[in-house]
């Protein structure tokens, strides 16, 4: 393999040896540990992470959640302020 196919390659074989090492520390011993089952479960953080930080952004910023910002937006309209 030459230039950036090499170095994928590469980047993909640390990224399977680094997971499978992080796992044997925990004690687990798993099989079917290969990079086929790395590769999906990398995938599946790459996916899922910012996924949650999107829904958390989301949820921090709707303000009528709570009861009591309820309350208050009923105070605001009352008296005219919103």
């Amino acid at each position: 393999m030459h230039g950036k196919n090499k170095t994928i390659c590469c980047y993909d074989w640390r990224c399977s040896w680094g997971t499978a090492l992080f796992f044997q520390a925990l004690g687990f011993e798993i099989t079917w540990f290969n990079t086929k089952t790395i590769d999906a479960l990398l995938n599946f953080l790459l996916a899922a992470v910012p996924l949650a930080f999107a829904l958390f952004g989301v949820y921090k910023n709707q303000y009528l959640l709570t009861k009591k910002s309820q309350q208050q937006e009923e105070v605001l309209k009352k008296e005219g302020l919103k």
